[in-house]
């Protein structure tokens, strides 16, 4: 069974709480090591100082990929709302051409650049993650209800596109993805369906 360290918080408010989530990353690395289990963490940009200043993040992204890579870790970048997207991508795509190749990142199909975005990392061979995305996101740049969110991936030419590009990838063994989705029952609750690379679930079964 696979597992993920997710330091739970997002947009710090000065250096100094950056230089402390940066921390705790390193200081839990060896705790894992230790435990014997799954070596990888999943960070947010903005707790490692995004909106005080990219080169900040980047500072302690590159701190972070560093020691993880000498320890053996996998680290996924999550994705957080569309104005943090760019970003995001470029800061990924710039450690993965420095050599640090143990990073990811998470994509959301919520999104409608999403569709680019993804064949965009899967050419580099960054790992990717494609998740739905839970942020509220204004009708410009994001399907605003689930039917919109499935038809995307079900109906279109975007279907063959998102998920060819990423079975090319697996079959050429150039980069890794994944999915991760949920389903509604009919009280609201949502139920995870995990991770695989697979078309959408039915609406009645993941």
């Amino acid at each position: 069974l696979a597992q993920t360290l997710d330091l739970l918080g997002e947009s710090v408010a000065s250096a100094a709480e950056a230089t402390a989530a940066t921390n705790a990353y390193l200081a839990m690395m060896p705790r894992i090591v230790g435990a014997g289990i799954g070596r990888n963490i999943s960070i947010k940009l903005t707790q490692l100082g995004l909106d005080l200043s990219p080169d900040v993040a980047e500072a302690n992204l590159r701190t972070i990929l560093g020691r993880a890579r000498d320890d053996g870790f996998f680290v996924r970048v999550d994705m957080e709302n569309s104005p943090y997207v760019e970003a995001t991508l470029s800061l990924v795509e710039r450690m993965w051409r420095e050599g640090l190749t143990n990073v990811g990142v998470v994509l959301q199909s919520a999104l409608k650049r999403t569709e680019q975005d993804l064949a965009r990392v899967l050419d580099l061979g960054v790992r990717v993650r494609l998740v739905k995305g839970a942020y509220k996101e204004p009708a410009s740049l994001a399907w605003q209800s689930k039917p919109e969110d499935w038809r995307l991936l079900r109906s279109n030419s975007s279907c063959c596109t998102v998920f060819g590009a990423i079975f090319r990838a697996h079959s050429s063994g150039k980069a890794s993805a994944s999915v991760s989705t949920f389903r509604t029952d009919a009280n609201g609750s949502h139920t995870s369906c995990g991770d695989s690379a697979s078309v959408p679930p039915t609406s009645d079964s993941c």
